[in-house]
């Protein structure tokens, strides 16, 4: 894989000899590494700890817990909440805060076919 990326090795030889890879790929995967990490620390931090929440493909769409990415699209065409097709970002629970789940909503397929 890291040849299909990068055409050689290099930046497995510069890791192996505890050197830091100078490329835009290498900076932005130590940024969500530690970024991941961070946020890691924070949910345990709390007493009692913050729990995570996925959102499942096909499920309504809530706003109690869940943000739409796509603004506009929380009804289908019958006024009724659309589904989620994909979860972009996970939701936390903190006590009793909620911090919302940011989510993809798929088409109906009744609004596809009056776009076709």
């Amino acid at each position: 894989m890291e040849t299909s990326f990068f055409g050689n090795f290099e930046h497995r030889n510069q890791i192996t000899e505890g050197k830091h890879p100078n490329s835009q790929f290498y900076q932005s995967f130590l940024r969500l590494a530690k970024t991941v990490w961070l946020v890691h620390r924070l949910a345990f931090a709390f007493s009692p700890t913050a729990s995570i929440f996925q959102v499942r493909r096909g499920t309504r769409f809530s706003s109690a817990c869940m943000e739409s990415v796509v603004l506009g699209m929380e009804l289908d065409e019958n006024h009724l909440p659309a589904k989620v097709g994909f979860s972009v970002m996970p939701g936390f629970r903190v006590n009793a805060v909620v911090i919302k789940s940011q989510v993809y909503l798929e088409a109906s397929e009744a609004s596809m076919d009056l776009a076709v």
